[in-house]
């Protein structure tokens, strides 16, 4: 494998080297985003942009748009069940080792406000340093309004296969 390009069979390393390189660039993170959107069409479709990740940090921005929006004139609940799994899973993905690979098996949202204008939402897990394969990790994102108050959390259980 080239020492310039990242291990695309891998997940992990694919995010972790991508990120690191682009984010060291004015609008490197909407680059970033615009692949993973390219690459993962469902995500793409709220058109997150990630602002971090950074030691088991995940941040994911969402403009409101209607697009997105429902019939009650917020952000639909599967908008916001997206960007949690999104942010739950870019935060664990990007400390696994070379070799591992990570899948939902679980999610649960709880929906706590209805969401409008833009919106945040932030993963923050550490992945222990021991752990076997088939392991199983249940991760929190809190999705916050412009105001920094909590709409929604979305609890993504994440397992993980070495």
């Amino acid at each position: 494998m080239s020492k310039y390009l990242p291990d695309f069979s891998s997940p992990s390393e694919l995010i972790k080297v991508t990120w690191e390189k682009l984010n060291k660039f004015p609008a490197g993170n909407i680059i970033f985003s615009s692949l993973v959107s390219h690459y993962i069409p469902y995500t793409g479709s709220i058109s997150p942009t990630v602002l971090k990740i950074e030691n088991g940090t995940a941040q994911v921005k969402i403009k409101d748009r209607k697009s997105i929006r429902n019939h009650l004139n917020c952000i639909h609940a599967i908008a916001l069940a997206n960007i949690g799994e999104f942010s739950t899973g870019l935060s664990i993905t990007s400390q696994l080792p070379k070799s591992a690979k990570g899948i939902l098996v679980r999610i649960e949202v709880e929906y706590l406000k209805k969401a409008r204008g833009d919106l945040i939402a932030e993963a923050q897990f550490l992945l222990p340093e021991q752990f076997k394969s088939e392991d199983e990790f249940k991760i929190v994102s809190h999705i916050k309004d412009a105001k920094n108050i909590v709409v929604s959390k979305v609890y993504a259980t994440w397992k993980i296969r070495l």
